[in-house]
C-alpha cells in the first residue's frame, strides 16, 4: 500500500490558514487529502501529482468545484481545466521526495538542537534566528551583546538636535504642546 506524505505542520501553514477562511474549507481539505492518497496510489499520478477533475467529481463531495477553486486560490493546487496539480508534489511525494524529506528532517533536527542549546545558555555563532515555526527568535546572548545605549543616555552635541538646541522654534513649540508644556 502506498502512502501520501502530509507535513506535520500542514495545519499551521499560511496557505491552510487562508483556506480556513473560506466557507468551503472542510470540503477543500477533505478533497485535498483524498486526491493526495489517490495520486500516491496511481502509477502515473504518483510521479506528477496530477489528478483528473473527473476523479474528484466521482467522490461527490458537496461543493467540489468551489473547493477546487479555493485550493487553487491559496496555492495548494494548480488547475489546467482537465486536472489539478499538487504544489511541490515532486518534493514531498514524487521520485525525489525521499532525498528532500531527509534534507528537511535534518534541517529541522539541527534547528531544534541549536534552539535547545541556546535556551540552556550554550551559545555559539550558530544560535538560531528563527524558532521551529519560523517566528523570529533572538538569542539572549546576542540580544545582550547587540543592545544599544538609548540616545537619552548619551550627552548631546550642540547643533545636532540631540540635546534640543538644533531644533527650530516651531518644532520645539509643537513638541511642547504635545507634552502639555507651556512655551
Amino acid at each position: 500500500m502506498s502512502w501520501f506524505a502530509v507535513d506535520d505542520r500542514f495545519h499551521s501553514h499560511q496557505k491552510v490558514a487562508l483556506l480556513r477562511r473560506n466557507p468551503n474549507a472542510a470540503t477543500a481539505i477533505a478533497l485535498w487529502t483524498l486526491a493526495g492518497s489517490w495520486a500516491a496510489g496511481d502509477a502515473r499520478a504518483s510521479l506528477t501529482g496530477r489528478v483528473p477533475v473527473h476523479v474528484l467529481e466521482d467522490w461527490r463531495l458537496p461543493g467540489t468545484l468551489d473547493a477546487i477553486a479555493a485550493l487553487v486560490d491559496v496555492g495548494l493546487w494548480a488547475c489546467d481545466g482537465a486536472a489539478v496539480i499538487f504544489h511541490d508534489w515532486e518534493h514531498w511525494n514524487g521520485p525525489d521526495a525521499k532525498a528532500h524529506r531527509v534534507t528537511e528532517q535534518t534541517r529541522v533536527r539541527v534547528q531544534r538542537t541549536r534552539l535547545r542549546k541556546c535556551e540552556r545558555g550554550e551559545h555559539s555563532k550558530d544560535c538560531p534566528t528563527f524558532d521551529l515555526d519560523g517566528h523570529p527568535w533572538v538569542c539572549p546572548r546576542r540580544a545582550k551583546k547587540d543592545r544599544v545605549t538609548p540616545r537619552s543616555a548619551t550627552p548631546g552635541r550642540d547643533g545636532t538636535g540631540r540635546d534640543g538646541s538644533g531644533l527650530t522654534t516651531s518644532v520645539k513649540e509643537d513638541l511642547s504642546k504635545q507634552n502639555g508644556e507651556a512655551t
